[in-house]
């Protein structure tokens, strides 16, 4: 399931948290700390959604990791950095596992269609 900005509830809650503090990502206890839920109540909320903590992380370390790649100023060691992975090859296969091509790949790929797009204007 996708986590997107227009969902209600304990899960948007966790995702804005996750998003703003991706690097040095704050474990489950941090996140109901910050959104004002017991570990519990937490975990409960989240099923009830159809949701884990775990996937609530990753869907945010996902989207977060295409804005930086669009930013082409970024290294792909800061973005792993950014995106709280110790070793940049676990962010590789992340993304990867997220979108079938490397971070590299993705990054030419978007490059190519808005140098395209320029051109058709």
């Amino acid at each position: 399931m996708l986590v997107t900005p227009s969902m209600a509830g304990t899960t948007l809650r966790i995702w804005i948290v996750k998003r703003r503090q991706l690097a040095g990502s704050p474990p489950f206890g941090g996140c109901c700390s910050r959104i004002a839920r017991g570990t519990r109540t937490l975990q409960r909320r989240l099923l009830e959604e159809g949701m884990s903590f775990h996937s609530v992380v990753e869907e945010a370390r996902r989207e977060m990791a295409k804005h930086y790649l669009l930013q082409s100023s970024l290294e792909l060691n800061e973005t792993a950095y950014f995106l709280g992975y110790e070793d940049p090859n676990s962010f590789i296969r992340a993304f990867h596992k997220w979108e079938g091509a490397s971070p590299g790949e993705w990054r030419s790929k978007r490059a190519k269609n808005a140098a395209v797009t320029l051109k058709q204007l």
